[in-house]
């Protein structure tokens, strides 16, 4: 009998054993897929987050244009009173510079949804973020590059603004007039020339 219960116990045991490992592969198992669901949603979030975001960078770039948009017509406006002052040509070359730079980071954000769809592919959390944080830390270094050129532009116009307007030339004066001639008239006695036809 002795025998026949350490038997029992040695089947129960193992039928105990067979039930927990039974039981722990399960835990593991949802415990991975828990963990695989919420890989994508968060991916997903990141991916969200990342192309606002860049609509954040859009929108200050909007504002930078419309800035340079007035910085380069209020150049023109005061053209023949600038012309002669000094930094001019350094101020339309920064001016450019600075247009040019914008042309650069708008097509930044033109890739930015091929590029961050591209890094949700790979499924990674980590190149999702590395992606998302060098798009815009580049935007936000150009954004910053910009901003200074037009303040030194803005700087440049509002100088050349304060400057005395030059005192335009009077326009030349006429040439004299000769005095007219007194008509000739034929001495007495000549014949007048004919008419011609």
């Amino acid at each position: 009998m002795t025998r026949r219960r350490s038997l029992d116990a040695r089947g129960d045991f193992w039928d105990n054993l067979s039930t927990v490992i039974k039981h722990l592969v399960l835990a593991v198992v949802l415990a991975l897929s828990v963990t695989a669901c919420q890989k994508s949603p968060d991916l997903g979030r990141v991916q969200e987050e990342s192309l606002e975001l860049v609509k954040v960078r859009v929108k200050v770039l909007d504002t930078l244009q419309r800035r340079a948009d007035d910085l380069l017509q209020r150049g023109r406006t005061i053209g023949t009173r600038a012309a002669g002052a000094q930094g001019i040509a350094d101020a339309g070359r920064i001016l450019t510079d600075a247009r040019a730079q914008l042309d650069q980071l708008r097509a930044v954000t033109m890739q930015a949804p091929s590029e961050i769809a591209a890094a949700a592919k790979t499924g990674s959390d980590e190149e999702m973020f590395k992606t998302s944080d060098e798009m815009v830390e580049k935007l936000e270094t150009g954004e910053a590059l910009v901003r200074a050129d037009l303040d030194a532009v803005d700087s440049w116009l509002a100088y050349a603004e304060s400057r005395p307007m030059p005192p335009t030339p009077a326009p030349p004066a006429a040439p004299p007039q000769p005095p007219m001639a007194p008509p000739v008239t034929p001495p007495a006695g000549s014949a007048a020339p004919a008419a011609t036809r």
